[in-house]
């Protein structure tokens, strides 16, 4: 590896049209294509392949196997159902978006330790998997009127699986990275200056817990 300046895929990477047309036939009719998951098998060893072939130093799977860059974290949690569209400041909609309708917590078995055992056994370079930033999912999902009264209490469940996951991800993987897009509303979105700390500021708390609550397990055995 290149010990000056490490090189890796930032983010997903783009998936090849059938396995895009698999998961949007999938969504139209609410339950799996048959070859599902072998397709995404497929997509993950093309995507290492040409990181490698790239010369890329830290190696992904680039999100292959995932619905979404954050549907994967509530997918490997009890608590959500989909919920109506909703409208973002920008004047983005999301149709179906995920939405608590019970307190939340992470399940037993997580797809992120599977993406970062079938990267290590398929790869024999450093490898890295992408967590979703804990703010900017309960962020998301969270809307007035919901199970939960209020963001804050909402963000304290996902704080809990958050740490939890990363907990879990422990020797499985060598580098993992936050994946928080909504640190850059601040460009997007027609936000105060105080508006677009504060987010950034409650952001990078959040990652902070989840990052120091980690290395406390880990120093106290």
């Amino acid at each position: 590896m290149t010990d000056l300046l490490p090189t890796t895929l930032v983010g997903s990477y783009t998936r090849p049209s059938w396995l895009a047309d698999a998961i949007s036939e999938s969504r139209a009719r609410a339950t799996p294509v048959e070859n599902l998951d072998e397709l995404k098998t497929q997509a993950k060893l093309l995507t290492i392949k040409e990181i490698e072939d790239a010369g890329l130093d830290i190696v992904s799977d680039g999100e292959q196997g995932r619905t979404s860059f954050y549907e994967y974290m509530t997918e490997q949690m009890s608590g959500f159902t989909f919920g109506r569209s909703k409208v973002f400041a920008s004047g983005m909609s999301y149709i179906g978006l995920k939405k608590p309708v019970s307190r939340v917590s992470l399940n037993a078995e997580l797809s992120t330790v599977k993406d970062a055992e079938f990267l290590k056994m398929h790869s024999s370079r450093l490898t890295k998997v992408a967590l979703i930033s804990p703010y900017f999912l309960a962020n998301f999902c969270w809307e007035p009127g919901g199970f939960y009264a209020s963001r804050d209490s909402f963000l304290e469940d996902i704080l809990e699986a958050s740490k939890a996951e990363a907990r879990a991800m422990s020797g499985k993987v060598d580098y993992i990275q936050w994946d928080d897009p909504g640190i850059t509303r601040f460009t997007e979105e027609k936000m105060s200056e105080k508006d677009a700390l504060d987010f950034t500021r409650q952001a990078v708390e959040a990652m902070n817990a989840v990052i120091e609550a980690n290395l406390f397990s880990v120093n106290n055995g």
